[in-house]
């Protein structure tokens, strides 16, 4: 007897996805259907799963299995992410951090990641190692509350609420990004 799985039972699992040992197999399984029909990669899913927070990445993973506009716009956001995540600089040094930080308070650079919730916007300028971003974070969307600093990818990735823009995938400046929350705030 085979079990029909319903689009509420996705949708549950989407809302409550966390990746891990349990939901593993079926990631997988989501994935290597891409494999097999897209140009999509098993490095293009790992890097994605280290970027996309773990909810939006099975709803989005979900998504491109549907034949339709969401669908091919959800296959195109995760192939855009991790092309754009084999491009992020890497930062190792003190020097290297304070001239990218200038660079984007100056709007000299693109942001390549960007992450929102209600109370705040992160924005990824590049990385210090695989695991730990160097960002800006901007809170309550006030113009002059931007801290820098370091962060830990997945404690950031999994915090309640977050979302990754995909509309602003190293398409945008910190300035423009400021500008555009500002006016979702007021």
């Amino acid at each position: 007897m085979s079990t029909i799985i319903t689009p509420e039972d996705f949708q549950n699992l989407a809302r409550n996805f966390f990746y891990d040992e349990e939901t593993k197999p079926l990631v997988e399984a989501l994935e290597n259907l891409l494999i097999n029909s897209d140009d999509f990669t098993k490095d293009d899913f790992a890097l994605c799963r280290k970027i996309v927070p773990p909810m939006q990445y099975m709803q989005t993973l979900l998504r491109t299995l549907r034949k339709d506009e969401k669908g091919i716009t959800s296959k195109s956001n995760l192939k855009k992410v991790a092309e754009v995540f084999r491009r992020i600089p890497m930062l190792k040094t003190e020097d290297e951090k304070y001239v990218m930080y200038d660079k984007a308070i100056q709007g000299d650079c693109k942001i390549p990641f960007h992450y929102n919730n209600s109370k705040w916007d992160y924005y990824i300028l590049g990385l210090s190692s695989e695991k730990t971003a160097i960002c800006y974070q901007h809170i309550d969307g006030k113009p002059n509350a931007l801290l820098s600093g370091e962060g830990d990818l997945k404690t950031l990735i999994v915090s309640p609420f977050i979302k990754l823009d995909f509309s602003a995938l190293e398409e945008k400046t910190l300035e423009q990004l400021i500008q555009e929350h500002s006016k979702k705030v007021s």
